[in-house]
């Protein structure tokens, strides 16, 4: 057997290869294709036998096995072809895996999982989050992660969110389908938009609480500012203010000075 190590570039191609055994590796998982016959498309549907599992894009590489009885000669010109086409294999594919790094857990305390096409999974501290992952926290539970570098996101008991989008450094949009959450957000970074059943909340650089407060949905803005839109208003919320909306489908009301047991409950329940 004639081996060559290869470096799996991000592409996808059509490879046209002769018999080869094809063996993917990195640090934790293996990938292998035995035999490779004719032509194959790795990112797709294969046409031979394929175990995909997590491939770690950052020692990645392919070693590809000939048998010494082909054409060796041919088989030089194509094995080139053949190793970009291994760039695909995983069940959550491994470049497209770093690309939707959306951020890391700090703190997790109780039951707090997270969810991504039909499976949920328990976070525990330096667990990572995806974007398009839903995050939930339990009853007496809670929730601290980064967003990329710098943005700090604080969930409180029985949170939903889902990260729609994310860009690090370059904002993206949640939606805050349940309980409270703590948004702190410097300015150096992207605006971010938070969706919620109740308005859109559009965040520049601030510190914000939004969720449940005195039986309603509360915006507060610890330092900065943030616009909350619904049912066709839209107000802009300075520090210190905060802004109610006691149902889906009512507006933001003029935003007003919340006292300081309201402040503090408001962060109690994330922090």
């Amino acid at each position: 057997m004639k081996a060559l190590r290869i470096t799996v570039p991000q592409v996808t191609v059509w490879a046209s290869v002769l018999q080869l055994d094809v063996v993917v590796r990195s640090d934790r998982y293996v990938h292998h294709i035995l035999p490779v016959p004719g032509r194959v498309k790795v990112a797709g549907r294969v046409s031979s036998p394929l175990r995909r599992e997590a491939l770690l894009p950052a020692s990645a590489y392919a070693i590809l096995k000939a048998n010494r009885n082909k054409n060796m000669k041919d088989l030089d010109r194509r094995l080139f072809v053949a190793s970009l086409a291994l760039a695909g294999f995983s069940s959550r594919p491994a470049f497209a895996q770093a690309d939707n790094v959306a951020g890391k857990v700090d703190e997790a305390v109780g039951l707090v999982t997270a969810e991504s096409k039909g499976s949920q999974k328990p976070l525990a501290p330096q667990a990572t989050v995806f974007i398009g992952d839903t995050v939930a926290t339990g009853s007496a539970s809670k929730l601290g992660m980064k967003l990329g570098q710098e943005t700090l996101l604080r969930l409180g008991e029985l949170a939903r969110i889902k990260i729609d989008r994310f860009l690090v450094n370059a904002g993206g949009t949640i939606q805050l389908n349940a309980g409270p959450m703590l948004l702190d957000k410097p300015k150096t970074t992207g605006p971010i938009n938070v969706r919620s059943p109740f308005g859109l909340i559009s965040v520049r650089g601030t510190r914000l609480f939004a969720g449940p407060s005195k039986g309603v949905f509360g915006v507060f803005v610890v330092n900065g500012a943030v616009t909350v839109a619904a049912a066709g208003r839209t107000v802009t919320v300075q520090e210190g203010f905060g802004t109610d909306i006691a149902r889906r489908g009512a507006a933001p009301t003029t935003p007003t000075r919340w006292g300081e047991e309201r402040i503090r409950l408001a962060l109690a329940s994330v922090s």
